[in-house]
């Protein structure tokens, strides 16, 4: 989920150290989705800027210009930090495509369905899959995925 509003990132803080009751935690994992539905939707018809700005970088390496100092910089580390990475893979079967996390910290989860590939890196993964098994069943239920 590439998300940065600070009240969708504290809400899976919450979801992932389990401070919150079940129909809670749906409510938040339910928010991050729409949200981050709306973000799509934006960067889809143009408004997102984290494409853009990646183009400007490896077009500078395709150049050989020196590449500019925002990309070392401190915020543009934090704007390319995503706690919860989301991604699809459009293929009718399961042959292996995976994606995997891009940082050691975070949670990854592929989904193609009507299979779900849960990564998460650094805690035992029957841990997360117990935690956030129960979100996704109840947000397939009610048809939000």
């Amino acid at each position: 989920m590439r998300h940065h509003k600070r009240e969708i990132l504290e809400g899976l803080d919450r979801i992932v150290a389990f401070l919150e009751k079940d129909e809670d935690r749906y409510a938040l994992m339910k928010d991050a989705i729409l949200s981050q539905s709306n973000y799509m939707k934006d960067a889809i018809q143009g408004y997102g800027i984290d494409l853009h700005i990646l183009g400007l970088r490896e077009s500078a390496k395709e150049l050989d210009i020196p590449v500019p100092s925002l990309f070392t910089d401190d915020g543009y580390k934090t704007f390319n930090y995503f706690k919860l990475s989301t991604s699809q893979v459009a293929t009718r079967n399961m042959i292996g495509v995976c994606y995997g996390a891009v940082v050691p910290d975070i949670f990854k989860i592929q989904i193609n369905s009507p299979k779900w590939c849960i990564c998460p890196l650094n805690i035992e993964k029957a841990s997360f899959i117990y935690l956030i098994l129960p979100i996704i069943k109840t947000v397939a239920l009610s048809n939000l995925i």
